[in-house]
């Protein structure tokens, strides 16, 4: 299971970061790092050469963001069917099923409440990345 875990997440994750930040071909590895890291968390990259990486990379989480609106819905839905099926177990199943049924019921209420704020950050840092890349360019 964990040799094919690379081979399931790993090859569509790359696939779609080929698709919203297709200059990334153009970066080294340890560049794309770099990148990366400066903008997830807001600081400048202190590089000129690699200053149009986070611009792009910035321009590829938006559109990440804009495209992933549209199944927002889908958590809510299967939190929903969870809890369902966790009261369900707990009346006709056996306390284990019940016991890993509100334990994934638990795992998306944290979901539900975490990643709104993460995604906001993130994308908060992404865009002051971009400011501080922007104005590396321009010199000002």
């Amino acid at each position: 299971p964990v040799v094919f875990g690379p081979l399931i997440f790993g090859m569509p994750v790359a696939r779609r970061m080929a698709k919203f930040w297709p200059s990334a071909k153009a970066l080294r590895g340890e560049d794309r790092v770099e990148v990366v890291r400066a903008t997830r968390n807001g600081q400048g990259i202190g590089e000129a050469r690699l200053a149009q990486g986070v611009i792009d990379y910035t321009t590829g989480l938006r559109e990440a963001h804009r495209q992933a609106r549209r199944y927002r819905w889908v958590v809510p839905v299967v939190a929903a069917l969870s809890l369902v099926l966790a009261v369900t177990d707990s009346f006709f199943g056996s306390i284990r099923l019940a016991l890993v049924s509100w334990l994934w019921v638990a795992l998306l209420v944290v979901e539900m409440l975490w990643w709104p704020g993460k995604r906001a950050d993130l994308l908060s840092d992404a865009e002051r990345a971009e400011t501080l890349a922007r104005q590396l360019l321009t010199g000002s």
